[in-house]
């Protein structure tokens, strides 16, 4: 297979400018945080929504929300790439990123020292500083600090001075959204949800009915910001129209003229109209994903289902002869490399956890229908080939598996798979389709899942899942780490958590899981009083009426203030890591201490605050004769169950401001190697500032030892109740060939187990020690982190080294 489809796919690629973050390493200097070569920050939108402000003081904030939008709209650069068929900007150059000071100004100016500074040109720096001085007391950050009360100040970010077991900052950072319902918008246009909008606003002007006047009023607002900004959108496409019509008066190239008009003519007539054409709907698509996902407010994830979404319009054009496969191809080769460029400012705090990551961009396929057909379609294996085609890291591809899935597509799943991509991942239907029944979801709903973003699911059009507000992530393994020092952090002397009781008295593991809970408890606490703090605060000074508009009942409602409320007692989430570690702890001190009595507790706590010195022949065998989850031993994957269960159930006895209990979920991306360096030592053999196991339920990295099938029949035990991350890495041989129905077989078993989740790294050792050793020679070499691919040579050498720790599985698949 050619590297790319068309010459044109190849000149887009070579001069994208992918936006990951990553990791630059110099002898004798730490290692440090920034963007990929060519990365420039781009103050227009914060230029331009600060003049807006303004302009606005004493409006409404639902109004000065739109207003804001529509000015970025009208008078941002715009730009028409050479070659492009899809267009669209986020900033005023393909290699731009915007910054938020509306969340956060601090972040910015202090940013400024180092990676900030770094991407921004000189001449612009003093009007940063200028524009962060504006939203000094009211940016959200600002807004919420100022009522936060101070126990729980310093619980708010994860930092090195003393809170290292917990991240609750999203309110300043933005947030994964639910999925907007993208049909609505490719069927009716935005004209025709405009319609929609003056009809509602039109029956509140000739009846309050029995509405609160303060609800009323507060009503006409919202419908009026949404339309203000379904307005700004369609003059948005219209400048593009008019850009293209330009350069095709000046382009003396005839085939590249004849694209230029074709841009032109579609973005006059989408977003503001139904699309009729595949092209149509692709650049609808992306003109209304770039306004609500980067330029009315910062967000990450994608998960919309292109299949189901676009395979109408391109089954009609190949009817109609308007289309072949190999031009369909092209589009969509086009539209996931614009993808690929797309990026925004991230928090510095989260730099390590996402290293080597952008927008965590899912784009779902497969799955089944509301009357539980397989969804997958012609459409679902073009996507898969433009994938393999174009190669991008930053955005992603799921695939939802169920038994009824076509053969012919799980086989190019596979190939897809086989490609070195780290994706497709795969979700499994009957698993998550059962969790969401159990949440009250309708079956037809639940059916519509989609997975945005690392692995929490959502309904598409709904607010519902992982991507409601989310207080942060917390660190189940420093939770337990704080329950062996009596809630204090051994690398500061502080008082982290709660007090509990001196861990040389216990006496059970229950004693010790009885610490962690209460660690967990107050931590959890902590985080949920500043989610719902911030979250009281957001819905009143971040609304998204464009965002709002892509969703069922806003318009109907006359709602687009409280776009962030749940429509569902489904639980509001803390993502978590470390919770495999803790696993093998409790068994290595099941076995070790109170079965084998190999050692006193007294003793394995002192060997763990002296970090194993002097006793690495403990060490090793507690590495290797305890039980580890992963092999299939219930001796360990059954406290690995009640760790999670119970973990569930301690967070769950703590409520939001809406009345709904909170849960836990375990898509924390890249979390498990900077979170780890915060840690003390472990009872499996896991020395202090060592990474953590890689996802919710993946083994600690080597410690699979019995081959594949053991592996997941361990996940499964765990039984899970939420959204978990599992990671495996097989040999590319037995992928392929022979091997590929093996490999399709042991899919097949994944799911009859009822796991959740599990995604591949399809490469060998001496592929990743020679790209550790001599990056420049692989600098396209793509791995799976977490939840995301990226670039190897974008990433830190301990999440190098923890990716190649991964056993490599290369036995019988079938088991």
């Amino acid at each position: 297979m050619t590297l790319f489809a068309s010459k044109r796919t190849e000149e887009l690629k070579k001069a994208a400018i992918p936006k990951g973050h990553v990791v630059i390493k110099q002898e004798g200097a730490p290692a440090r945080h920034t963007y990929r070569p060519g990365v420039k920050l781009c103050i227009e939108r914060a230029r331009l929504l600060t003049q807006s402000y303004k302009d606005t003081e004493g409006e409404p904030e639902i109004l000065r929300r739109a207003k804001g939008l529509a000015h970025i709209l009208d008078h941002m650069t715009i730009y028409v790439k050479d070659l492009e068929l899809i267009v669209g900007s986020w900033s005023s150059s393909p290699e731009g990123i915007p910054f938020y000071p509306e969340l956060s100004a601090q972040e910015m100016e202090i940013g400024m020292e180092d990676v900030y500074g770094d991407i921004t040109e000189d001449r612009h720096k003093d009007e940063i500083f200028d524009i962060c001085k504006y939203w000094h007391g009211k940016c959200i950050e600002d807004r919420v600090m100022a009522v936060m009360p101070e126990d729980l100040k310093a619980y708010v970010r994860f930092t090195t001075g003393f809170n290292t077991v917990c991240s609750s900052n999203n309110f300043s950072s933005g947030e994964g959204v639910p999925v907007p319902d993208y049909e609505k918008l490719l069927q009716l246009g935005l004209n025709g949800l405009i319609k929609r909008i003056d009809q509602k606003r039109d029956a509140l002007r000739n009846s309050m009915g029995d509405r609160h006047p303060k609800d009323y009023v507060a009503q006409l607002a919202d419908l009026e910001a949404m339309k203000i900004a379904c307005e700004a959108v369609i003059r948005f496409a219209e400048r593009f129209s008019k850009k293209a019509k330009e350069m095709a008066q000046r382009e003396t190239d005839s085939q590249k003229r004849k694209d230029l008009e074709k841009i032109s003519d579609i973005c006059t007539h989408v977003p503001a109209n139904p699309a009729r054409t595949l092209h149509e709907a692709l650049q609808s698509y992306i003109l209304s994903y770039i306004v609500s996902y980067i330029l009315e407010y910062r967000s990450q994830a994608c998960g919309s289902r292109w299949d189901v979404l676009f395979n109408p319009f391109y089954q009609k054009d190949l009817e109609e002869g308007r289309l072949t496969r190999k031009g369909a191809q092209e589009l969509v080769e086009a539209l996931l490399i614009k993808m690929e460029e797309m990026g925004r400012v991230l928090p510095r705090e989260q730099h390590g956890i996402a290293s080597g990551a952008s927008m965590f961009q899912n784009i779902m396929l497969g799955g089944v229908t509301a009357d539980g057909k397989d969804a997958s379609n012609e459409f679902t294996d073009l996507v898969l080939d433009v994938a393999m085609s174009v190669r991008n890291p930053l955005t992603n591809v799921v695939f939802r598996y169920h038994n009824d899935v076509n053969p012919d597509t799980l086989s190019k799943v596979i190939d897809c798979m086989r490609a070195g991509l780290g994706y497709p991942s795969l979700f499994n239907d009957s698993a998550i389709i059962d969790i969401m029944s159990g949440y009250g979801i309708p079956l037809e709903e639940a059916r519509n899942y989609t997975i945005p973003a690392c692995v929490g699911w959502t309904v598409i059009g709904k607010y519902v899942g992982v991507y409601t507000p989310n207080p942060g992530v917390i660190s189940l393994g420093k939770c337990f780490d704080l329950a062996l020092n009596e809630g204090e952090d051994a690398f500061t002397g502080k008082q982290l958590g709660c007090r509990t009781p001196d861990p040389k008295t216990f006496a059970s593991i229950e004693d010790i899981m009885q610490a962690y809970l209460s660690q967990v408890g107050f931590i959890a606490g902590k985080m949920t009083k500043i989610n719902d703090l911030a979250q009281d605060i957001m819905s009143r000074y971040v609304q998204r009426p464009y965002y709002a508009v892509l969703f069922d009942g806003n318009i109907e409602n006359g709602n687009a203030t409280k776009s962030l409320e749940k429509r569902y007692s489904v639980y509001p989430l803390l993502l978590i890591t470390g919770s495999i570690d803790i696993a093998d702890s409790l068994a290595a001190v099941k076995k070790f201490v109170f079965d084998d009595k190999v050692l006193s507790w007294e003793e394995m706590i002192d060997v763990l605050r002296n970090n194993f010195e002097g006793r690495e022949d403990l060490r090793q065998r507690l590495i290797t004769e305890a039980p580890k989850y992963g092999n299939d031993h219930d001796y360990v994957d059954l406290l690995a169950q009640e760790i999670h269960h119970r973990t569930l159930e301690e967070v769950a006895k703590i409520t939001d401001y809406w009345g709904s209990p909170y849960a836990v979920d375990g898509s924390i991306a890249g979390a498990y190697y900077p979170w780890g360096r915060k840690i003390g030592a472990f009872p499996n053999g896991r020395k202090a500032k060592e990474t953590l196991a890689d996802g919710s339920l993946s083994p600690c990295p080597g410690m699979d030892k019995s081959g594949p099938t053991a592996v997941i029949k361990s996940m499964s035990k765990v039984r899970p109740r939420f959204a978990e991350l599992a990671n495996q890495r097989f040999m590319p041989q037995f992928l392929e060939g022979e091997n590929k129905q093996q490999f399709a077989a042991y899919l097949k078993t994944w799911a009859d187990l009822g796991n959740y989740h599990i995604q591949f790294n399809i490469i060998d050792d001496n592929t990743l020690l020679k790209a550790q050793q001599k990056p420049d020679d692989y600098p396209d070499l793509i791995v799976r982190v977490a939840g995301y691919s990226a670039y190897f040579v974008d990433l830190s050498k301990g999440v190098q080294d923890e990716i190649i720790a991964r056993t490599p599985q290369s036995i019988d698949c079938t088991g």
